[in-house]
């Protein structure tokens, strides 16, 4: 098989999920999960990928989520926090809304350096 044919039968496969989105003919958890594991039986059968191969891709895919859906949570997390003390009313209203932004800076850019200041 080649990658050109591989190519389009990843294209059919997000067409296909697209299509029976859209005319609600499944639930979009079937969709994600059956399309793709129809896909990884394709491409098993034509001898592109063995088992292990596609075993391999999704152990990748769930090892890059990890630190993503960490900082959403915690996002989630501060925002719902914020919201609360701003509702509750314990501090003028700018120093949970400062504090929030000030955290959320620092955890979902750790890298960042600061300016530095040109005379």
């Amino acid at each position: 098989m080649s990658e050109l044919i591989v190519g389009l039968l990843g294209f059919l496969c997000i067409v296909c999920i697209v299509i029976s989105l859209f005319k609600s003919k499944t639930l979009p958890s079937i969709a994600f999960i059956g399309f793709p594991i129809i896909l990884a039986g394709i491409l098993v059968a034509g001898g592109y990928y063995s088992w292990d191969d596609i075993g391999s891709l999704i152990k990748s895919g769930f090892g890059s989520t990890g630190p993503t859906a960490a900082l959403f949570v915690f996002n989630l997390l501060l925002t719902v926090g914020v919201i609360a003390l701003l509702i509750k009313d314990f501090f003028p209203s700018y120093v949970p809304f400062m504090i929030g932004v000030g955290l959320a800076i620092v955890v979902n850019y750790p890298g960042c350096k600061t300016a530095e200041a040109s005379d």
